[in-house]
């Protein structure tokens, strides 16, 4: 547990620090959402690649697509604000770090509880 607060309270100074002039527009997804949205795209390309694309009849680009718009949905976001907001932080390294990082973070933090909870179930 530690760590993981080490790395968000690392994360915040970084950003603190690091933002100077950076503001994020009004219009652009906020950090926590964005890592939120990144991160269940994550585990819908991943689903897609493991199971989805066992049929070979499915055409790979359209059902990515399709999970893409149903992650999106279910945070209802928008596609084209989406776009806009993935393009301003991939033209802003420090803040696209931080929403990486974070995604990643949470992702690990999901894990451990995964496995925590079945290692309960086989005591």
């Amino acid at each position: 547990m530690r760590p993981a607060l080490f790395s968000i309270f690392l994360a915040m100074i970084l950003f603190a620090c690091s933002l100077g002039d950076q503001s994020i527009p009004r219009e652009i997804i906020k950090i926590n959402p964005m890592a939120d949205i990144l991160l269940d795209i994550a585990v819908a390309e991943s689903y897609t690649e493991s199971y989805l694309l066992k049929d070979s009849t499915l055409n790979k680009d359209s059902v990515y697509k399709s999970e893409i718009s149903k992650v999106l949905q279910l945070h209802n976001t928008d596609p084209s604000i989406f776009s806009k907001s993935y393009s301003f932080y991939t033209d802003h390294p420090t803040l696209f770090k931080i929403v990486v990082d974070s995604s990643h973070d949470r992702s690990v933090r999901k894990k451990e509880r995964v496995y925590s909870n079945t290692k309960s179930h086989f005591k």
